[in-house]
């Protein structure tokens, strides 16, 4: 080898070094600051809307854990985290004018990791205020890792109080899903009940079952 190419290949050894070490440090310094590499979410189910009303999302597991606005956790050992709980109009965005800027409103719930069993995912319609009668929400159970729709479906609430099933999936101990299918259920009845048992007024002082989080 021409000596006169050392110096030079140790400069060139030395500059790739140091380019693998600082893409590694990036690559490190995202996985800590995004919340969903970092809780290693595997699933979101995704809520979405357009105007004023107000809808809420409900999220039911194998085990019985209950996610929603009022339990954004879903209690010990779940697996739930309400990332996102959108008060419709109380959270529309308007320009100087009083223009709606941004007119579409969501509410995401993520899933660290799955039971082996059935989950089910609800969305109910807190307050329909100026929604002209009729207000469209589609929901999506989106996979992160690869990404990728696994269901979506669309309803629509025409009055306040409206508790509707968008879809239940079943996943097997891999984590697959199996099943999919909309046979309905009330979840947020099932957790106002529970709240009950332990002595509570549904969980916030209210007593009527539509009162809702504001």
């Amino acid at each position: 080898m021409n000596k006169r190419l050392i110096p030079f290949l140790d400069v060139l050894f030395a500059f790739v070094l140091t380019l693998v070490s600082i893409l590694l440090l990036v690559k490190a310094s995202k996985t800590e600051n995004d919340p969903a590499l970092r809780q290693n979410v595997v699933y979101q189910i995704v809520l979405t809307w357009e105007g004023p009303s107000d809808l809420d999302l409900w999220c039911k597991d194998s085990k019985g854990h209950i996610c929603g606005f009022k339990a954004r956790e879903g209690g010990d050992g779940s697996l739930f985290s309400l990332n996102r709980d959108c008060l419709g109009a109380n959270t529309t965005e308007v320009d100087e004018t009083g223009e709606v800027v941004n007119k579409v409103n969501e509410e995401l719930i993520s899933l660290r990791g799955t039971f082996e069993g059935e989950y089910i995912v609800n969305v109910h319609a807190f307050n329909m205020k100026n929604s002209d009668g009729m207000v469209k929400a589609k929901v999506k159970l989106v996979k992160t890792k690869p990404f990728g729709t696994s269901i979506e479906k669309e309803k629509e609430f025409t009055s306040n109080g409206q508790e509707f099933t968008f879809f239940r999936f079943s996943v097997d101990k891999n984590g697959t899903i199996t099943d999919i299918n909309e046979l309905p259920t009330s979840i947020l009845q099932e957790h106002q009940d529970s709240q009950i048992g332990d002595g509570l007024p549904y969980g916030d002082g209210t007593t009527n079952p539509q009162d809702g989080n504001q």
